[in-house]
């Protein structure tokens, strides 16, 4: 187990939006992952957001029976949270300007999803997506698992963030030595 631990890392930190003063939601600005990311111990800050966006295997099942969740995201999250793809390929800047998907493991198993092949898609918010990889398990961050992970968003999108004004959530990854500077908790560096 301490291997395994060892592999993984303790260092991964989750900046995510709690309550203000007044007992409301509160809000992460849009500036916050680059904020973050010039903190000098951070390594990597990816960001990742909810949509109200749902995710079908097709447009003809009920609305009720939604499965997985839809998420926004940085290009190179699999790195920021330790994992890699299963099967095909992360986004990237040329599919971040496509409707294009990537699946956590979860999402891909209830979407009926077990491997990529050139014409696979997923009904998104209202439209097709083409399924260009799963993720192998993301063991840190298991939301991650049951995500439809996309760079992009229609410009005729009705799609609302549901956590913060632009779904913006930051998972930075600083190594151990350097967590002291963070002030990492139970880390036994904070």
């Amino acid at each position: 187990m301490l291997a395994e631990i060892d592999k993984l890392g303790t260092n991964l930190l989750k900046v995510t939006p709690g309550q203000s003063l007044g007992g409301g939601d509160a809000k992460l600005p849009i500036k916050a992952p680059g904020m973050i990311s010039r903190v000098g111990p951070v390594e990597a800050v990816q960001s990742t957001g909810n949509t109200d966006a749902e995710a079908y295997r097709n447009p003809h099942i009920p609305s009720l029976n939604t499965n997985s969740l839809s998420v926004t995201t940085g290009l190179r999250l699999p790195e920021a949270v330790r994992t890699s793809m299963a099967h095909g390929r992360y986004l990237h800047a040329a599919t971040a300007q496509q409707p294009v998907a990537v699946l956590g493991r979860d999402a891909a198993s209830r979407l009926g999803i077990s491997r990529i092949h050139p014409d696979i898609r997923i009904w998104v918010g209202g439209q097709w997506f083409y399924v260009a990889g799963i993720l192998k398990p993301a063991k840190l961050t298991p939301e991650i698992d049951a995500a439809v992970l996309v760079g992009y968003r229609p410009r005729r999108s009705t799609w609302t963030s549901t956590d913060t004004p632009h779904g913006v959530r930051t998972v930075p990854r600083n190594p151990p030595p350097r967590c002291r500077a963070l002030g990492c908790p139970g880390a036994g560096y904070g």
